[in-house]
């Protein structure tokens, strides 16, 4: 899982470089959906974990990385999902 978090990332990368807020919304909500049950899961071992871990914490720092105008954008775009999005980011940051 975490190489397929971090290729994910490398997607959400490009997606943000080319302001396809759209598709990168979708991208940000599928790594949320990927993440939170693999790093709650029992039968994962720790390693496996902190490396997505570490995959999300480097997702959420390219959201901070994004101008405030950005990431309202992207927010716009996530809907409902937006408000978990914010959670983590004002956690982060």
């Amino acid at each position: 899982m975490p190489e397929l978090l971090r290729w994910l990332r490398y997607r959400l990368l490009t997606l943000l470089h080319l302001r396809r807020w759209q598709a990168a919304a979708a991208d940000v909500s599928r790594f949320i959906t990927l993440i939170l049950p693999y790093v709650a899961s029992d039968d994962i071992e720790a390693g496996l974990k902190e490396a997505a871990e570490k995959q999300f914490a480097q997702m959420i720092g390219m959201l901070l990385a994004l101008t405030e105008e950005q990431r309202e954008r992207l927010y716009a775009e996530l809907g409902v999902e937006a408000l978990v999005v914010r959670v983590f980011i004002s956690s982060a940051g």
